[in-house]
C-alpha cells in the first residue's frame, strides 16, 4: 500500500473568547476576513485556494506559500503548498513533509514519522492508522493507542468527537473524545451512521437503536430506510414510509411520507414535501419555512441562510427567523456566522453579521499585516 503523510494541525484557538471570522475573495481572487466588526484586506496579492475554522483561515498564496491567518497576524506554515488540506472548526490538518506532527499554535512537534492513509479528524478527536496498521488517536494533548492492529480493510465512521469501527472480531466500538472504549454490539451491524454523541444503527437481528450520550435505545422493533444523522440527531423512514426525525431521545413525525429532498448538515436539516414546501429540522423541532423551495441555500452549524422568491435574504439563526437584507442579491455567501453577499458587483462585497452590514474599509499597503514564521 502507498502511504500518505500527514502532518496535522491542530489548533487550540480558545474560540469562546473570540468572535468567528468570515473569510470571501473579491473578484481578483484577494483575500478578505470579517473580524471585529470590521472587513479588511490581508492579501494584496491573488489566492489560489483558502480553508477556514472559527476564528482561523489558511491559504495558498500566488507564490504557493502556505499561509495562516490567526487573531490579525499572519504566519508562514510552509514554504510550498501542501498536497491536501483538512479544516474543521476547531482542528486544522495538512499533508506534508512525511510525517504526522501536531501544531497547538505555539509549537510543532512529531507525532507519529509514518501514518497510513486512513483516519478521521473531528473537532476534538483525531483518528489515524499508522504505517504498523496500528490505530491511533489524539485528542487533549494526548496520544492514545486504541487497537494493536486492524485488518486490512478496516471499517470505521468518524464524526467530531466520536469515533466507531468494527474489531478483529467485527464488534462495533465506539471511542470517545477521551479514548474510552465502549463494545456497543457484539456482531457487525447494518447501515451504521454517525455524527456527534450519536451512533445509529440497524443491529443484526431486525433492530434500529441510537446510542446518544451514553445511551442505547431500541428506537424501532425493525429495520429502517434512508438512515442519516447530523449532530445530536437522526432521521430515518419507518415501515409506513414515514419521515421521523430522532433528536435527543425524542421521535417527531417530519412527514406522513419520503420527503423530495433532504440535506443535513452538522446541527440541521433542511428538507421539502411534494408540494414543494420548505422546512427546517433543528434541535428537535419542525419548523416550515416557505410555501416554496428557494434555489440556493447555504447550511453552517446553527444557521440558513436562503434566497427568497424576489432574491432577498432570509436566514434563521439558532432557531429564530430573520431577514438579511431587503436588497435584491445576486449571489451569497455563509462563513461561520456571518453572510457575505453582493448586489451589484463582487468587487463591493458586504457582511452581514448579528443583525448589521458591514462594508469594506480600504487597506493601504503600508497596512499590511504583521507576518511570522512558526
Amino acid at each position: 500500500m502507498k502511504y500518505s503523510y500527514l502532518v496535522i494541525a491542530v489548533l487550540f484557538l480558545n474560540l469562546l473568547k473570540g468572535q468567528d471570522i468570515a473569510v470571501y475573495q473579491d473578484d481578483r481572487y484577494q483575500l478578505f476576513v470579517f473580524e471585529n466588526n470590521r472587513i479588511k484586506k490581508i492579501e494584496f496579492t491573488p489566492v489560489y485556494r483558502y480553508y477556514f475554522g472559527r476564528d482561523y483561515v489558511v491559504y495558498v498564496n500566488n507564490l504557493f506559500e502556505f499561509k495562516l491567518y490567526h487573531k490579525g497576524i499572519k504566519y508562514t506554515i510552509l514554504p510550498r503548498s501542501p498536497d491536501t488540506v483538512i479544516a474543521n472548526d476547531y482542528l486544522l490538518g495538512y499533508i506534508q513533509a512525511g510525517q504526522l506532527g501536531i501544531f497547538d499554535g505555539k509549537v510543532s512537534k512529531a507525532l507519529q514519522n509514518f501514518v497510513g492513509k486512513s483516519f478521521s479528524l473531528g473537532d476534538s478527536l483525531f483518528v489515524y492508522l499508522d504505517n504498523f496498521n496500528m490505530l491511533q488517536a489524539y485528542s487533549n494533548d494526548n496520544k492514545i493507542l486504541i487497537e494493536k492492529w486492524v485488518p486490512e480493510n478496516f471499517i470505521f465512521w468518524g464524526a467530531d468527537n466520536i469515533f466507531a469501527y468494527l474489531s478483529m472480531q467485527e464488534e462495533l466500538i465506539l471511542l470517545d473524545a477521551v479514548g474510552n472504549k465502549e463494545i456497543i454490539e457484539n456482531y457487525k451491524p447494518k447501515e451504521v451512521k454517525i455524527g456527534r454523541n450519536i451512533l445509529a444503527y440497524n443491529d443484526y437481528i431486525g433492530s434500529f437503536k441510537i446510542w446518544n450520550f451514553n445511551q442505547l435505545e431500541t428506537v424501532e422493533n425493525y429495520y429502517v430506510q434512508g438512515l442519516q444523522a447530523g449532530n445530536d440527531f437522526a432521521v430515518y423512514f419507518t415501515n409506513l414510509n414515514i419521515f421521523m426525525g430522532y433528536y435527543r431521545g425524542v421521535k417527531t413525525e417530519l412527514l406522513p411520507f419520503k420527503p423530495s429532498t433532504y440535506i443535513i448538515k452538522r446541527n440541521l436539516m433542511a428538507y421539502t414535501d411534494n408540494a414543494n414546501n420548505f422546512y427546517l429540522f433543528y434541535q428537535g423541532k419542525k419548523i416550515k419555512l416557505e410555501n416554496y423551495t428557494p434555489k440556493k441555500y447555504l447550511i453552517d452549524d446553527d444557521i440558513i441562510v436562503y434566497q427568497d422568491i424576489n432574491g432577498r435574504l432570509k436566514g434563521v439563526i439558532n432557531g429564530r427567523q430573520v431577514i438579511i437584507t431587503d436588497q435584491i442579491v445576486v449571489d451569497f455567501e455563509l462563513c461561520n456566522k456571518s453572510v457575505v453577499f453582493y448586489d451589484l458587483t463582487p468587487s463591493d462585497k458586504k457582511v452581514w453579521s448579528n443583525g448589521d452590514i458591514f462594508t469594506m474599509i480600504v487597506e493601504t499597503r503600508e497596512k499590511k499585516l504583521n507576518e511570522q514564521k512558526y
